[in-house]
């Protein structure tokens, strides 16, 4: 029987249940094998999608030079697009600039990898959209990329993997085990839990609902359970793990769940710094509070030092006007909080008042293009052809670009005060 009310509105399954969650769960994956079955008609499926290409004018920005440069510098290329002109992967810019030499910054020798926590308390403030679009924008830079998904809603593995988690992985595929038993096994290529990407420059730590065994069994050291095989305190399995394979990397990117349980502690814990993404809206900022106020308890608990801690305004539909990157603080300071009547704006202009220079002065701002580019199993980086209107796309590559340059520029300068510290101390 299934309730009803008496004018035949159907209300819930009751005793059918069971066959009801299955009937929809099987309805919905059929959804997204379709969607992911027309992206790879189009464009190649996971690591095999054919790359990104960029045409002359493109590929010359990204390396900070000219077209006659590029065209004079590369004259054997052999790549075309389909409209026939030459055109350059990202693979082979980062192989000129390798043979050039200097064209594109690299991290001092000596200094290591930095990890980021994509952490936050709250749901649907875009955060694995922030964390692909992260990946790729730093990639183009010439950073190598390990982005690491810890979030069993395996967001982050459908666009960069360019699959289904659950259809797709077995648990084999994540890094239970390394988590569990043995970190070293993150580094045997013949366990290939890390994963390569269609992205030149990504690799990718998946996850799927199997995930959750890792968050119980760590859990489960709360409740009176014996020491696992690894021996290693339940909080510190993902640093330990990412140890093994760190030297490979220039950055590692956690994206984390939207709660404080193990899974998110242990990114805390091997992170050496935080981006919590954040709507500017009143509960969005409550949420923020409880967050800040958990990680402080964790810092207090374990005496952990963060290098980086930045909050990113995400999904803003109201811009304050002029507030980009170069004069954001300024142009608030101008303005007088009761100006300030919408309700982004005005929750924008009490996070920037309350948070200071925490606050990214570049925003996530909200965009069709990435739902047109997460739907395509991309990012507005990898998406090989506009999808939908001209102008919102460019306004998408804009907005994730000047969110992407200004944490790199963020990272540069962490990685050049290491290495000062590290001249100082020899």
């Amino acid at each position: 029987m299934v309730a009803k009310t008496e004018s035949g509105k159907w209300l819930g399954p009751t005793d059918q249940t069971e066959d009801y969650l299955s009937q929809i769960t099987e309805a919905g994956y059929d959804i997204l094998e379709d969607a992911r079955s027309e992206v790879y008609s189009e464009e190649g499926s996971g690591s095999q999608r054919p790359a990104k290409l960029w045409p002359a004018s493109q590929a010359a920005a990204i390396l900070g030079r000219s077209v006659g440069w590029l065209r004079e510098t590369d004259p054997e290329n052999p790549i075309r697009n389909t409209s026939g002109h030459a055109a350059w992967s990202l693979k082979r810019l980062m192989a000129i600039a390798e043979r050039s030499g200097g064209l594109l910054y690299k991290r001092p020798q000596g200094t290591r990898a930095l990890t980021l926590a994509m952490a936050k308390f709250k749901g649907g403030v875009g955060n694995s959209c922030n964390a692909a679009h992260l990946a790729h924008g730093l990639a183009i830079k010439g950073l190598r990329v390990l982005a690491v998904d810890f979030d069993a809603q395996a967001s982050l593995t459908a666009v960069l993997g360019g699959l289904i988690p659950d259809i797709h992985l077995e648990v084999e595929d994540l890094p239970n085990e390394a988590l569990t038993r043995n970190p070293a096994l993150i580094a045997d290529e013949k366990a290939g839990i890390i994963k390569p990407t269609y992205f030149h420059n990504v690799d990718l730590l998946c996850a799927n609902s199997y995930l959750n065994r890792v968050e119980q069994h760590l859990s489960s050291y709360n409740h009176g359970a014996p020491p696992d095989d690894t021996g290693l305190n339940p909080a510190e399995r993902l640093k330990v793990m990412l140890s093994y394979v760190e030297n490979d990397y220039d950055v590692i990117l956690i994206d984390c769940p939207p709660t404080l349980g193990m899974l998110t502690t242990n990114a805390l814990e091997a992170a050496d710094g935080i981006i919590s993404s954040v709507r500017p809206e009143a509960f969005d900022r409550t949420s923020l509070v409880s967050f800040f106020d958990t990680v402080q308890g964790h810092v207090e608990i374990t005496g952990k030092q963060y290098d980086y801690i930045r909050i990113l305004i995400s999904q803003s539909r109201d811009r304050l006007p002029s507030a980009g990157p170069e004069n954001a603080m300024h142009n608030l300071s101008e303005r007088k909080e009761e100006d300030i009547r919408e309700g982004h704006r005005r929750n924008e202009f009490k996070l920037r008042r309350d948070y200071g220079d925490a606050i990214l002065k570049s925003t996530m701002d909200w965009s069709p293009a990435f739902g047109h580019a997460i739907g395509k199993f991309s990012t507005v980086f990898s998406a090989p052809k506009k999808l939908g209107a001209r102008s919102s796309w460019e306004r998408g590559l804009t907005i994730a670009q000047s969110v992407v340059d200004e944490v790199y520029g963020d990272l540069k300068a962490i990685w050049e005060l290491h290495s000062k510290e590290q001249e100082d101390a020899a």
